[in-house]
């Protein structure tokens, strides 16, 4: 600190204004993360004055693939829940046109500030202070505006399935939640019924009648002790009276606990010190997922610049693959993606083991994360300035995997991970309509076909299916020649989209295309790519009040994102063709205004991030520093 203030005092007299007009902005964009908080807090708030639990918006994926349909017609949204009719009511009134203004509200800004003129009309200040406002209201968007005084805030279908499967995991395993629900619903009153009389059978995905189920009621009481099963019993009863009748029936029709063994072993530590007793308790679990969500906000401010953040929380707040209230109220559902955000950050700030282990601890959370570190394998073929940092990268990866893995072998029950392993290749053995990924677009899926012809259709065109892998993976292998580690790992998104395709709420990951756009603005198709993303939503949205969440919607959901991996390889491409220049590389210059101002320590300028810093233009007589993280003169610059 007094090393800072004397070297202040050393500058000239405009490098003093400048950097007491960065201190100013420093101070406002505190002031507009506190804001975020503070909205976020009084939305939770003002939930957590009612009852404690959630309606979900609809039941579960709408899959007709397989012998055992999870939804009846008639179970929709707001099927029999008056509470649940009148949120969806309250959301239409205001969040309904909020989701559509604020993006594209946000993506106007984004390509105005690509043309001088009306950049210069906005000002920069003025376009932060509007994408603060859209920011804020994108928070409100999140919760639901006019819904928490009627919804209650802990998702009660996904504590249900998360809560009971991490802390009762030694007894249930994969495929023993709904079995031993069922025989507890039995003992504390019955409250299950359903014309079918008939639940998942999660060791095969079918049905298993009620009554065969309740005939083996020894063998599954046998896997608890006489306490466990007496808490089970009582956490099981403490759900049944929260949900409605009609979601506690549908309950046995979903697909069971899917967590990674890791994810159990450190949720488990959670749920076995909370008892379903403590509605605080509980609540504080549920604002696990906000307050992570708030420390990516914090960490893109830091690294990528206060309009980069904002733009990340009104993606979050209004997307419409995040809008799915299985991501709100619930119990660790964005971990894996804020550890990716900050392993992004944290490789672009030049710390490249803190972002290997933060993949591997997103992998090792979800596993479909592992995949993003394919470009920066494919990279280490080609020799550059940053080889040595990527093998500090790879070997923090796989170093940290193998602890999170060994450790989670040697806490959970032995068998755990085969368990795992079966259900996970189970649900990747089948077709589900609510999938987004180059998998529908290559099985054509716009419209269902019979049962199980998705997967023989897929295994017939199988070898073109590898075929189209390898050419994804050599492209991939030739535009990662000249970018930085991060946007490697940023572009690791592509070949995740090509091998995988997720439920579209875990395409809460698209932050992370977000991030390689705006690190790269001012080039034309990132600048392109930001604003695309977020208009995307609005046709989305479009669409679903068209057909529904049906497979239509997820095939066009298949194709934005399709268009996104587009203008990232082109952006990557592009530069990969091209000489690099200091500008395009990155790397840290003087405008030539300021050729003649001298440098002060710890402080450097960088044309190409004058954008979306939210300082003043270049060549208005105020030179843009860059030092590290945007807008601190005082610390040494790291890129």
């Amino acid at each position: 600190m007094l090393t800072r203030f004397t070297t202040f005092y050393r500058m000239d007299t405009n490098t003093r204004k400048a950097n007491a007009i960065l201190d100013r902005d420093m101070c406002r964009r505190v002031f507009i993360l506190l804001l975020l908080a503070v909205s976020a807090g009084s939305s939770v708030s003002l939930a957590s004055s009612q009852e404690v639990f959630l309606p979900s918006e609809t039941i579960v994926d709408s899959s007709i693939i397989g012998p055992c349909p999870l939804r009846d017609e008639g179970e929709g949204e707001g099927e029999g829940e008056p509470e649940l009719a009148l949120a969806v009511e309250s959301e239409r009134s205001v969040g309904r046109y909020l989701r559509h203004v604020l993006p594209l509200l946000a993506a106007a800004l984004i390509v105005a500030l690509a043309f001088p003129p009306t950049r210069r009309l906005l000002g920069d200040k003025r376009v932060t202070a509007i994408l603060a406002i859209c920011a804020v209201l994108a928070v409100g968007t999140w919760t639901v505006f006019g819904r928490s005084a009627d919804v209650r805030f802990v998702n009660g279908w996904e504590f249900f399935h998360y809560y009971l499967g991490s802390k009762y995991a030694p007894e249930l395993g994969y495929t023993g939640l709904y079995a031993a629900a069922l025989v507890a619903d039995e003992e504390t009153g019955r409250e299950f019924r359903h014309e079918k009389d008939a639940i998942r059978n999660l060791e095969d995905g079918g049905c298993i009648p009620v009554d065969e189920v309740l005939a083996a009621r020894e063998s599954v009481v046998s896997r608890f002790s006489p306490e466990r099963w007496a808490a089970f019993t009582g956490d099981v009863r403490f759900f049944k009276d929260k949900l409605s009748a009609t979601r506690w029936n549908g309950v046995f029709r979903d697909k069971g606990y899917n967590a990674t063994p890791v994810w159990t072993m450190f949720a488990a530590q959670l749920t076995s010190r909370v008892p379903t007793s403590s509605p605080v308790g509980l609540f504080g679990l549920s604002l696990l997922d906000p307050l992570l969500l708030i420390l990516a906000a914090v960490a893109v401010w830091r690294t990528f610049g206060i309009r980069a953040a904002l733009l990340m929380v009104v993606l979050i707040g209004t997307h419409m693959t995040m809008s799915h209230s299985h991501m709100k109220g619930a119990l660790l559902r964005t971990d894996w993606v804020v550890a990716l955000v900050l392993a992004v950050c944290a490789v672009k700030a030049r710390r490249p083991v803190v972002g290997g282990a933060l993949v591997a601890l997103s992998a090792a959370l979800r596993i479909f994360p592992a995949f993003f570190v394919v470009g920066l394998v494919l990279s280490l073929a080609h020799r550059g300035p940053e080889r040595k940092e990527r093998l500090r990268f790879g070997a923090a990866f796989v170093v940290a995997l193998g602890v999170l893995v060994t450790l989670s072998a040697l806490v959970t029950p032995p068998g755990t991970w085969t368990g795992f392993a079966e259900k996970i290749w189970q649900h990747h053995d089948s077709f589900s309509p609510w999938r987004v990924g180059f998998k529908h677009l290559f099985l054509g899926a716009y419209e269902y076909l019979p049962d199980g012809s998705h997967q023989e259709v897929f295994h017939e065109r199988r070898a073109l299916w590898w075929a189209v892998q390898a050419l994804m993976l050599g492209g991939l292998a030739f535009i990662t020649r000249r970018l930085k580690s991060w946007e490697i790992l940023a572009l690791g998104f592509v070949p995740t989209f090509f091998l995988v395709a997720p439920t579209y709420y875990y395409y809460i990951m698209l932050v992370i295309p977000l991030l390689f756009f705006c690190g790269r603005i001012p080039r034309p198709e990132c600048t392109l790519g930001a604003a695309w993303l977020l208009a995307s939503s609005s046709i989305a949205y479009v669409v679903q009040d068209a057909v529904g969440r049906e497979l239509p919607l997820f095939f066009v959901l298949s194709l934005i994102v399709l268009s996104m991996v587009a203008l990232m390889s082109a952006s990557a491409w592009r530069e990969g063709r091209a000489r690099p220049s200091p500008v395009l590389a990155g790397e840290r210059i003087l405008p030539e205004a300021w050729q003649g101002v001298p440098a002060v320590a710890g402080c450097e300028t960088q044309a190409s991030r004058s954008m979306l810093s939210g300082h003043g233009e270049q060549g208005q007589g105020i030179p843009h520093y860059r030092a590290g993280r945007m807008g601190d003169p005082g610390r040494q610059g790291r890129e």
